[in-house]
């Protein structure tokens, strides 16, 4: 039956736009929700590299993962063994000899815990994750945990003596490690992550805790023989700590905010719609420039003047932009590889509108007249490498076409008019 059901459930609407199927998205909104929802094409990217998430997203998996496997240390080590416990402090005492009397006060006790510390405590959580926030319930369950262990160690023969006050303390691990971090470790890989990569941390984080349960079950009986459970004790409470520091370092708060917000999707969608336009602003004024170059060599004393000081402008124009993407790019919080990808283009774009701007002051200081071949091919060079560029940063996220020639041979071909542009100054006007 649960495979089948399972089998019924639609795909989450999230993952179905993240792998750009809008139409099912669009059917499983409406199978969930009953309104009717219009399909539109997804501008997310189709995956994220490894590398990319590991990098992006380090700490919080290490988060997540490290938060659950602590507490599942802690709450499996006495869950599982409750009944072990709790004789050993005396709570079937009265059962003497008769070993059915005492599995039923176990039980019984096991039960009363459940009863009065574990399940109220979940019913607390679900009433205030919301309001009081993720981050803060699993800070506060850690704390009172930690404290409520090292009391336990610390004071166990007295708590002991005094079997309510032991039991009061004792559930009180119980009541806030289901208050905070026992719930909330399962929250919190479930928002934090971005759609493609959400069921993997999840996973991860998930596989993380199962580990710690089972170090608990193999380690307790040992550690309980050889040190005693005052010792045992003291050891949970660390581990607590270790939860409370890791919450308050690594884990932010995502109570009342969207998963894209959570994971940062929306703001890598801003950024990259953002420099996307930068860019494209940058390559068309880069475009407007080589077109002026070429415009400028085919008729150099037709208002040669005015055509220099139009590309001056236009290299002023790109100085600009050039900066308004550096800025941006400061800024920001970004991976050292968007950042150098972005600001290399950046930089290349404005080389090459330097170089324009250059060759049109040459030709100025020169003089140059008359329609030179060599000028002409180099300028229809420029003009299409430009171009080049142009359709690249007009299609992100998608495989650019095979080119036509070798990476840096549309490059090379400039190499030839530039050798002999330098070896022999321009000289008569050709006949073209």
């Amino acid at each position: 039956l649960t495979i089948y059901f399972r089998t019924r459930l639609p795909e989450t609407p999230r993952f179905s736009l993240s792998r750009g199927r809008s139409d099912q998205a669009a059917a499983a909104a409406r199978a969930i929700t009953g309104a009717p929802v219009k399909a539109a094409p997804s501008d997310r990217p189709l995956s994220v590299p490894l590398r990319a998430i590991l990098r992006n997203y380090g700490a919080l998996i290490v988060a997540t993962a490290l938060s659950w496997f602590l507490l599942d240390v802690s709450f499996y080590s006495t869950s599982i063994f409750n009944p072990l416990i709790l004789k050993q402090i005396g709570f079937a005492a009265s059962a003497g000899a008769n070993a059915l009397a005492e599995v039923r006060i176990l039980a019984l006790g096991n039960i009363l815990i459940a009863l009065v510390a574990a399940v109220p405590g979940y019913w607390v959580a679900v009433a205030l994750i919301n309001r009081v926030g993720r981050r803060p319930l699993q800070m506060i369950g850690f704390t009172v945990m930690a404290v409520s262990f090292f009391l336990l160690s610390v004071a166990y023969a007295p708590l002991v003596a005094v079997l309510p006050a032991f039991l009061g303390l004792y559930g009180l691990t119980f009541f806030f490690g289901n208050f905070g971090p026992n719930t909330t470790t399962f929250v919190y890989p479930s928002e934090v992550f971005p759609t493609s990569f959400r069921t993997t941390g999840h996973g991860i984080a998930a596989a993380s805790g199962k580990a710690g349960a089972v170090i608990a079950v193999f380690l307790f009986p040992t550690l309980l023989v050889a040190y005693g459970l005052s010792w045992f004790f003291g050891l949970l409470a660390l581990v607590a700590f270790v939860g409370f520091l890791v919450t308050v370092t690594l884990l932010p708060e995502t109570s009342q905010r969207s998963l894209e917000d959570i994971s940062g999707e929306d703001e890598l969608a801003v950024l990259v719609r953002r420099f996307s336009t930068y860019l494209r602003s940058l390559i068309l004024t880069t475009a407007q420039g080589a077109t002026a170059l070429r415009e400028l060599l085919r008729e150099p004393d037709r208002d040669r003047d005015r055509q220099v000081a139009r590309i001056r402008a236009i290299e002023h124009t790109a100085d600009e932009e050039v900066h308004r993407i550096y800025i941006e790019l400061n800024n920001r919080r970004l991976s050292p590889e968007v950042r150098t990808d972005v600001g290399h283009l950046a930089s290349a774009l404005d080389d090459i509108m330097d170089g324009i701007e250059s060759v049109s002051a040459r030709i100025a200081t020169y003089r140059l007249k008359g329609r030179h071949p060599e000028l002409d091919r180099f300028a229809a060079i420029v003009e299409s490498c430009v171009e080049q560029v142009g359709k690249g940063i007009r299609r992100p996220g998608r495989p650019l076409p095979r080119p036509d020639r070798p990476p840096g041979r549309v490059d090379r071909r400039g190499e030839p008019a530039r050798e002999r542009g330098r070896r022999s100054p321009p000289g008569p006007p050709s006949p073209s």
